[in-house]
């Protein structure tokens, strides 16, 4: 039976593998005061598994735009990324494969502001010496 492994910050991975992949959008963990008018992906992390060799992070992908047209095409360009973290190195950490737990979905935020949400698992290696 495998131990508890050693903690990664899913959300600081994926906001530099976003980053690097999507220099035009803005990456965040946290949303800014106001989010009206702009187009932004929010990174946060959801319940996962790891042990001592291995992490299974699930991270939820939001995408905001003004318009259900735009929003479509930022969280269509963060799952295309996600897809490529495969086989990468990202802050020192071997990313095997990432998952769909979540295909995009619209989820509603406000009149003004579209939303679409996705859930994805990244598993990674992590190797302790």
């Amino acid at each position: 039976m495998s131990g508890v492994g050693n903690f990664v910050d899913v959300e600081d991975l994926a906001v530099t593998w976003l980053s690097a992949q999507l220099p035009d959008l803005r990456i965040c963990t946290e949303l800014p005061a106001d989010i009206e008018g702009q187009q932004l992906i929010r990174v946060t992390r959801s319940p996962g598994a790891n042990t001592d060799m291995e992490q299974q992070p699930r991270i939820d992908v939001e995408g905001f735009s003004p318009t259900r047209a735009g929003m479509w095409v930022v969280i269509g360009r963060a799952n295309d990324a996600i897809a490529r973290i495969k086989g990468q190195m990202v802050n020192g950490i071997q990313c095997d494969c990432p998952y769909t737990i979540t295909d995009p979905i619209a989820a509603w935020w406000s009149p003004t502001v579209m939303r679409a949400v996705a859930v994805y698992q990244i598993d990674l290696r992590v190797i302790s010496v």
